[in-house]
């Protein structure tokens, strides 16, 4: 007999029991539904691949996230996916070249050897997303996020919000500093955390000063509404020619954001860098009620190889939306039926949400179908 310890599974892994599956199934569909509805075809990824497929870069955080294990066939290496998009960037580069535009969605489970931060404690989230292969404008941004906060609704999710970004204001603030990459890693890492006096005490050491201080202190201090980005655009320094242009990008697509879509919170963050090394223009991310952790994030970027594409997306771990969902979906509850019901009154049952069961000895039943004066009546039972 195993002891409860052999059943533990391993950290940051879980399993779904029957009530929590269901609606887990269920929300999954929806959005499948919902996304293939808005032309994002569905795509299936291989579970496991040969690491060069999933890592485009090896020494990357996706590298050091993904297990690999040698394949018994060939001698190679494989991983196991960690991340859908470099495999669904290298599918469109392999087979849709011919294509000016392309759209997909997927959906499945994915294993990294530690959390990140989207998925909490969790190890192997089920990755939901969607990519747009397109040039890159303002209408491809405006339909991505407007599919993200569409599909987040479906879900059940209330009181969203988005925050967006744009990392090329960064990027062309550090070009100008000339830093060694050790330097970078350690302004990246100030400004990720947000903190004023240890970016002001590292700008010194690293003797930055005058407006190139004032720019990256900019990055921290400047955010909020939209009027941030204004105010960036008064601070920071003209010569800076490709941080401006990403920030007029920013200010028409908060704009028409807000035309588009009226009631949606929009909050601007200008020191917004996750995926920095991965994404190369607007980066976003969707927040629920008083939750400070996103719930979901996506962004521009090129994709997997030389004939990659310019794409934009975003992805969720399904799970963080089971709170939502478990309140959004209604079930009927469960109906003993016996075996001489008709095939029409257990189709309508079934149709209204109920989960039908024949009887069996110590079953758990919230209604019954009976036959009362030759008709067919469900009953409640206490």
């Amino acid at each position: 007999m195993m002891s409860s310890s052999q059943w533990r599974l391993p950290l940051g892994i879980d399993e779904l029991m029957p009530k929590e599956a269901k609606s887990f199934e269920a929300i999954r569909r929806q959005i499948i539904d919902h996304m293939t509805g808005h032309g994002y075809d569905l795509v299936v990824p291989a579970m496991v691949d040969y690491v060069e497929n999933l890592v485009p870069q090896l020494g990357s955080e996706l590298d050091l996230q993904t297990f690999k294990v040698v394949d018994q066939l060939d001698g190679r290496t494989l991983g196991v996916r960690a991340d859908m998009t470099p495999q669904v960037s290298r599918m469109v580069a392999q087979h849709c070249q011919g294509s000016a535009v392309f759209r997909c969605c997927y959906a499945g489970s994915v294993l990294r050897t530690r959390p990140d931060g989207l998925a909490g404690s969790q190890r192997s989230p089920f990755q939901v997303g969607a990519e747009l292969f397109a040039p890159e404008s303002i209408e491809a941004d405006l339909e991505i996020i407007e599919l993200m906060v569409q599909t987040l609704g479906v879900s059940g999710v209330e009181s969203l919000y988005v925050d967006i970004g744009h990392v090329g204001i960064y990027s062309s603030l550090i070009r100008a500093l000339e830093l060694n990459p050790k330097q970078e890693a350690q302004l990246f890492e100030v400004l990720q955390r947000k903190s004023v006096p240890d970016a002001k005490l590292l700008l010194t050491e690293l003797g930055i000063k005058d407006q190139h201080a004032d720019d990256l202190m900019a990055l921290i201090e400047l955010n909020g509404g939209v009027e941030a980005i204004e105010t960036a655009q008064s601070m920071i320094d003209p010569q800076c020619v490709d941080a401006h242009h990403a920030l007029e990008h920013l200010k028409l697509l908060a704009d028409r954001l807000t035309e588009l879509m009226p009631n949606l919170s929009l909050h601007v963050d200008l020191a917004e860098l996750r995926g920095y090394r991965y994404h190369n223009g607007l980066v976003f991310a969707a927040y629920a009620g008083q939750r400070t952790q996103e719930i979901a994030r996506g962004g521009r970027y090129t994709g997997h190889g030389r004939s990659g594409r310019d794409a934009i997306g975003f992805s969720f771990d399904l799970r963080h939306l089971l709170d939502w969902a478990e309140s959004a979906q209604q079930y009927g509850g469960t109906v003993e039926v016996p075996f001489e019901a008709p095939a029409t009154s257990i189709a309508a049952l079934k149709q209204r949400g109920f989960t039908v069961l024949r009887p069996q000895q110590s079953q758990k039943s919230t209604h019954r179908l009976s036959c009362i004066d030759d008709q067919w009546c469900l009953e409640e039972l206490s």
